[in-house]
């Protein structure tokens, strides 16, 4: 029987009688093992259906209790470079270099193996080491910035530009604010502050209960 992947309000991959499900969207009990590849909502729904089995690396768990504030059921930890078999299925998680916790999913079957990721990242950040390429027969990606015209500026000169533009709002008396996602976003700002500046940092409550899961993982 072949491997077969399909999108299933997810990407589901099956073969002989086992299925698992990767960043569902919906509930359904025709996938009752699912991977979460990182903690940003729109992967991580899966963690709010109550019957399945969820799958993700401990940092990712913590990431989305701290966001929610609420206990998750039925989980089970991954590690990077460690499989778990699922029936006839091999799952071996990687990092992906997005967040704390993100994983790229190798599906590994007796007919060739499969890899999924949600948002992949390959170039270093401040809070982040870039992800490394997972070789694969089947390459199932997200492509938020696919198009080849999206280029950016320098990590380097875009914390510049950031830190002058608040050194000569502090000039002018003003105190400089960010308005960013609480996961991802807000640890590196406050990392270019922390590693270029002595200007002291207040964030929001909820990015404090974030950044006190990058402490504990020794990565802040």
């Amino acid at each position: 029987m072949p491997l077969t992947v399909k999108w299933a309000d997810g990407v589901a991959v099956e073969y002989s009688d086992t299925k698992v499900i990767f960043d569902p969207q919906v509930s359904s009990s025709n996938y009752p093992n699912v991977f979460i590849t990182h903690a940003h909502y729109d992967h991580a729904k899966g963690f709010h259906f109550p019957d399945q089995v969820k799958f993700s690396t401990k940092e990712t768990y913590d990431l989305v209790k701290a966001i929610k504030g609420k206990r998750i059921h039925n989980w089970n930890p991954v590690q990077y470079g460690r499989k778990v078999k699922i029936g006839d299925l091999e799952i071996k998680p990687h990092n992906a270099g997005h967040v704390l916790g993100s994983a790229q999913y190798e599906v590994i079957s007796p007919e060739g193996n499969l890899v999924y990721t949600g948002d992949l990242n390959f170039i270093d950040t401040l809070t982040m080491k870039a992800a490394e390429v997972c070789p694969c027969d089947i390459l199932v990606i997200d492509a938020t910035f696919g198009y080849p015209g999206f280029v950016f500026p320098s990590k380097e000169r875009i914390s510049m530009e950031i830190v002058q533009w608040a050194i000569n709002s502090i000039k002018r008396q003003k105190v400089p604010a960010f308005q960013t996602d609480s996961l991802e976003n807000a640890q590196e700002l406050i990392r270019i502050f922390n590693d270029l500046t002595t200007l002291p940092v207040v964030t929001h409550r909820r990015i404090t209960q974030i950044n006190k899961v990058y402490e504990s993982m020794a990565m802040y």
